[in-house]
């Protein structure tokens, strides 16, 4: 073997390697985080709910946020299929981000807040979460999994 196959063969050697190791850190682990760096990051809903009202989902939480007009909270969703495994990982995709003074006018006896998702498909199912964030981007951590339509 000459020096210039060696070369060939150890440079080949190293590329098949270097892919073995790329694909090793690759695929989904986990459901996505909104964390913000700094201080003043916005608490958690915790007490995510959601029921059909109407034939469209209509999810409500409670929260006392100092001020509600400094908020945008992100509706998250991901579509439930058919054999779905509910406490796996999911996909989910941004549905809306409403501010806190929009989602305040929905306020109903205290600090009860709700939104409606208009966009569901009829007999379909759904999983929904919330993030809370403040107007400098500190997101909170999401919120408990709610599931509908399954």
């Amino acid at each position: 073997m000459d020096q210039y196959s060696r070369k060939a063969l150890y440079a080949g050697i190293a590329l098949l390697l270097s892919l073995i190791v790329a694909a090793a850190g690759c695929g989904k682990k986990g459901d996505p985080r909104f964390t913000g760096i700094g201080r003043g990051i916005p608490a958690p809903v915790q007490d995510l709910r959601v029921h059909l009202e109407g034939g469209a989902p209509l999810l409500q939480w409670s929260g006392s946020w100092e001020d509600a007009a400094e908020l945008r909270f992100r509706i998250l969703r991901s579509a439930l299929r058919r054999g779905d495994c509910i406490e796996c990982p999911h996909e989910f995709s941004e549905l809306a981000e409403q501010d806190g003074s929009e989602l305040v006018r929905e306020k109903e006896g205290g600090a009860a807040w709700r939104y409606r998702d208009s966009s569901a498909g009829t007999g379909k199912g759904y999983i929904y979460r919330v993030v809370v964030c403040d107007r400098f981007g500190n997101c909170s951590d999401p919120s408990n999994a709610v599931t509908v339509g399954r």
